[in-house]
Parts: structure tokens; C-alpha cells; sequence
């Protein structure tokens, strides 16, 4: 039973291992889709200054150079939230690798490109706490641990009673053409035949000493026993949470999709009338404010939700995936 729970250790701490490198597996992606976004809010910095300036060449009635400073103003946010990703980036590559076990030196990236929702099926609370029985390490090493534990109260227990034993011997031995001595003073050791029983009991009468250690034995008993009735509270309590958090982050990427593509869609139409003259240069920068924002949001919740279900396979003991 020791040897079980040697072992469930074992996988208990590749496990751990597995979902530290999810963490900074994703945080990798996480920072470059952030890149992406800023990059993107750069671009239309970039457009609309080139635009105002245009406008103002053109001495039209909406262009302003108070709408310069703004998107400078604003261009000036978006580099510095830039700078906080490309740090980011470095971090969680580097994180990655040292949890890894490879040198600082040594030059890996990441083989998923972008930051996506998975499409896993549905399954409900009870059915993951089923699992997590099954193949969780810490259920297997609580599980021996308390038949080992048992065995080392019952053998404690033994001590009371003494110990019984049965012997006994039977010798014969015969040769050819020689006369048996029937004289009990005198052995034959060529030709005879004997044997004999003997039941033997021994007793250690010291049952202080042994109900000291019986007591020893049966508090580490106890204090296994305390242990798996918190695992079994606590354990379900981890596995709903990181449910509940998978399911959450999930509505939210649905939720955030649907903003930043609807602010895309304001910002289209707030360009299209400052373009004629007839827009408010402040409806831009609006839209493109909530549209950076609700994508930054919208990948934030991929991430969230990579987390959680990363949370969830290892509350449930999933099986961390094979090297290829």
C-alpha cells in the first residue's frame, strides 16, 4: 500500500507540473493576441491622423488640430499598453521554458498560433466528481494510505495477544544388515526412527509500551481519515469552481465577440460620416476605444477559459497528454 501512494505522488506531481505549463503555454498566446489588437489600434492611429491632417490641409470646417493632440493622446496609451505585452510575451516564454527544465539560452516557441475556443462537449458537475474518484492520485493515495494505516493499528493490536507456535521434529533412518538397539540410552543414528511435538507460546506483557504505540498508530490513522473527509468536501468544491468559471468565461466570449464586432461596425459608419463632413471626430475615437477594449476582453475570456478548464482537468485527474 506504501508503494501505491509512492506512486499516486508520482502523478500527482506531474499533474501539477501539466498545469503550470498550460498557465504559461497560454500566457504566451494571451500576450500575442494583445500584440495583435494594439497593433491593430495603432493602424487606425496611424489613418486617423493622416486623415485630420488632410482635412486640415484642405481647410475643411471638420478638421481640427485639437483632434491631433486626442490621437496622439490616444497613440500614446496604445504604445505604452504595447510595451506592457511585448514584456508580457518575454515573461511567460520565459516562465515556459524554466518550467520546462530548459536553459535561458535555448530558443522554443509555441506550435498553436492563436488563442481559440475549444469545441468540448457538454458534460454536467456529477459527472466530473465521478471522474475525479476514479482517477484523482490524491483518492488513490488516501485510499491505500488507509489501508496501510489499518494494518499498522491491527499489527499494533497483535501485540497484546501472545504469540502461539507449534514444532516439531520426526527422524528415521534405516541400514541394511544391522541389528536395532533397543536401548533408549543409546542412539542409532544409521538406524531409527522418532518424533515429537512441542506447542510453545511467547507473551509480551509490557501493554503500556504497546498501547502507546497502538495509540501512535491509530492517531495517524485519525489524522488520514480527517484528511479524506476533506477531500471528499473539498475536492467537489474545486471541481465546481472551475466549472462555474469555464462556463462563465464561456458566455463572456460570446458576450465580448458580439461588442467588439458591433463597436467595428460603429466605428465603420462614425468614419464614414466624419468623411463627409458631417461626423463627430469623438465618435471615432470612441468606437475604436470600445472596440479595442471588448477584443482585448474578448481574448482575455479565451484565456480565462483555458485556465479554468485547465483547473478542471487537473481537479478531475485528468491524465496530462503524452510527449509526441
Amino acid at each position: 500500500h506504501g508503494i501505491e501512494v509512492d506512486k499516486a505522488k508520482k502523478q500527482q506531481k506531474a499533474h501539477e507540473v501539466a498545469l503550470e505549463v498550460k498557465k504559461y503555454y497560454y500566457g504566451v498566446l494571451l500576450a500575442r493576441e494583445m500584440k495583435g489588437v494594439l497593433s491593430e489600434l495603432q493602424d487606425y492611429m496611424t489613418a486617423g491622423k493622416k486623415k485630420v491632417r488632410e482635412l486640415i490641409e484642405h481647410e475643411v470646417p471638420s478638421g481640427d488640430e485639437m483632434d491631433l493632440y486626442k490621437i496622439d493622446a490616444y497613440a500614446g496609451a496604445v504604445n505604452k499598453f504595447m510595451e506592457e505585452a511585448l514584456k508580457g510575451e518575454r515573461l511567460a516564454l520565459a516562465a515556459l521554458k524554466a518550467r520546462m527544465g530548459l536553459g535561458a539560452n535555448v530558443e522554443i516557441d509555441v506550435a498553436t498560433e492563436r488563442l481559440t475556443m475549444d469545441n468540448d462537449p457538454d458534460a454536467d458537475i456529477e459527472t466530473f466528481i465521478e471522474r475525479a474518484r476514479l482517477q484523482r492520485p490524491e483518492f488513490k493515495q488516501l485510499k491505500e494510505g488507509l489501508a496501510a494505516r489499518t494494518a499498522l493499528v491491527d499489527a499494533a493490536k497483535a501485540n497484546y495477544y501472545p504469540d502461539l507456535f507449534l514444532a516439531g521434529v520426526l527422524s528415521w533412518a534405516y541400514a541394511d544388515k544391522r541389528d536395532r538397539i533397543d536401548n533408549p540410552y543409546i542412539s542409532d543414528r544409521f538406524q531409527h526412527a522418532y518424533g515429537g511435538l512441542a506447542l510453545g507460546m511467547k507473551w509480551h506483557l509490557d501493554f503500556g509500551i504497546i498501547g502507546a504505540k497502538v495509540a501512535a498508530e491509530q492517531a495517524q490513522l485519525n489524522r488520514l481519515q480527517s484528511t479524506n473527509s476533506y477531500a471528499e468536501t473539498f475536492i467537489p468544491l474545486q471541481i465546481r469552481k472551475a466549472w462555474l468559471e469555464m462556463k462563465e468565461a464561456e458566455k463572456v466570449v460570446t458576450i465580448t465577440k458580439d461588442a467588439f464586432t458591433s463597436a467595428k461596425k460603429w466605428g465603420a459608419a462614425a468614419l464614414a460620416n466624419f468623411d463627409f463632413g458631417i461626423g463627430n471626430p469623438k465618435d471615432v475615437f470612441e468606437a475604436v476605444e470600445v472596440y479595442g477594449k471588448m477584443k482585448a476582453d474578448h481574448y482575455q475570456a479565451i484565456y480565462n477559459y483555458k485556465i479554468a478548464k485547465a483547473n478542471l482537468e487537473y481537479a478531475i485527474g485528468e491524465q496530462p497528454p503524452a510527449p509526441n
